[in-house]
């Protein structure tokens, strides 16, 4: 079966298409252009590129949260509009879980995080080097620190994986073996999500929806000005 994976979730666009556990291809961009101008030409071409057509994709995944407001949408969007038209099922996968089972190759605790602003990310943490990578914990948004006290009271060697990974490992620095994943690899990427959509509940595409961690900048701003 092909799956189809997309990820929008922060400052990279990317799709990923597998075969019965094969990578068939996968397109990344690191840009300045809208996510909503960016991904779908980018599917139709990586399906031409492969030889395909999106009534051959049997199944979409997609990171569904936690990240950027709008870059999520726009993601859950794509993927919950094709999956509809084609009648084909859909998993939301965790970003930071995807982060991580793109990287189950490396070893010890995989620190997974996301720039949240506001001196804050999205984390989580997980065990690598013994297949799929094991949660250690949920999904979270939290202050640096606070996610700094949760690494040393671990005392473990920490991979720093993510777009927050470089805000993360230059506000801690703590360790030696606390390191920064090369950047070819850090990213969150569309094949992450179809990895880690491999044991998801796959489901009709009405039932798909961002997650969110944290209420949006408007809810905030609204909220303090009510305050």
């Amino acid at each position: 079966m092909v799956t189809l994976g997309v990820d929008t979730s922060a400052g990279t666009v990317s799709a990923a298409l597998e075969e019965d556990g094969a990578l068939l291809g996968e397109s990344f961009v690191r840009g300045k252009q809208q996510h909503s101008a960016v991904l779908l030409p980018m599917i139709d071409t990586l399906l031409r590129h492969c030889g395909l057509s999106i009534g051959k994709v049997g199944r979409f995944a997609v990171t569904c949260g936690p990240g950027s407001f709008t870059g999520v949408r726009i993601g859950v969007a794509a993927v919950k509009g094709l999956a509809q038209a084609n009648d084909k099922p859909c998993a939301g996968v965790s970003t930071l879980a995807a982060i991580a089972a793109q990287s189950a190759f490396l070893d010890g605790v995989l620190c997974c995080a996301m720039d949240a602003r506001r001196a804050q990310v999205y984390a989580a943490l997980f065990e690598a080097g013994q297949g799929s990578p094991l949660r250690l914990c949920g999904d979270e948004a939290l202050p640096i620190e606070a996610l700094e006290r949760r690494l040393l009271d671990l005392n473990r060697p920490v991979t720093f994986l993510g777009d927050g990974a470089a805000l993360c490992h230059e506000a801690m620095r703590k360790r030696p073996d606390w390191k920064l994943a090369p950047e070819q690899w850090r990213f969150q990427r569309a094949y992450g999500a179809v990895l880690a959509a491999r044991e998801a509940d796959y489901r009709p595409a009405a039932q798909l929806h961002a997650v969110y961690l944290r209420p949006s900048q408007a809810e905030r701003e609204r909220k303090e000005l009510i305050l």
